[in-house]
């Protein structure tokens, strides 16, 4: 009978000893999906910030495009400037007849930038003849361009450059 009790006290101190332990698991299993979900909202949270911040650059971004677009436009007139995009985008009898239409502008600066522009072209396009005549017409018209190889090296220049923005962008010509 005294072994009996003492069984039964064993018992029952192992299952309150069973018990506790299942609680202190239980806890710990719930902390720690507290935890879990605390850390999952923090970076949910965080993800919304950077997009929000990634948004906030982007219209930034937009704003000063806009703004440099804008500038450019009013110092070389809206035909020249649709012409370096059309001449961007490889196509050049778009950009020499929009290179025509800023020719005609009473503007001079507009009507310098069309100069360049169908020089610019004549040099992607490969047709010497034209860039000689266009770089003959700069010398004179440009007061910063002195002689037939320096409005050369200009357009081959700013050739090269537009050669490379293509290529960053993945537009190839011909």
């Amino acid at each position: 009978m005294v072994i009996d009790s003492q069984r039964r006290n064993q018992r029952e101190a192992d299952r309150r000893a069973y018990e506790q332990q299942q609680r202190r698991e239980q806890a710990s299993y719930h902390a720690q999906r507290e935890r879990d979900i605390a850390e999952r909202e923090a970076r949910l949270v965080e993800q919304e910030r950077l997009k929000a911040q990634a948004a906030q650059r982007i219209h930034d971004v937009g704003i000063e495009r806009q703004s440099a677009e804008t500038a450019i436009i009013q110092a070389i007139g809206v035909d020249a400037w649709e012409g370096y995009k059309a001449l961007g985008g490889c196509n050049p009898e778009r950009a020499y007849a929009l290179a025509g239409a800023a020719a005609t502008s009473s503007n001079r600066y507009h009507q310098l930038a069309a100069l360049w522009l169908e020089a610019m072209t004549a040099v992607d396009s490969r047709n010497s003849g034209r860039a000689e005549r266009a770089f003959q017409t700069l010398v004179q018209r440009d007061p910063e361009i002195d002689t037939v190889q320096q409005a050369s090296l200009a357009a081959d220049q700013a050739v090269l450059d537009m050669r490379s923005e293509r290529a960053d962008i993945g537009i190839t010509c011909r």
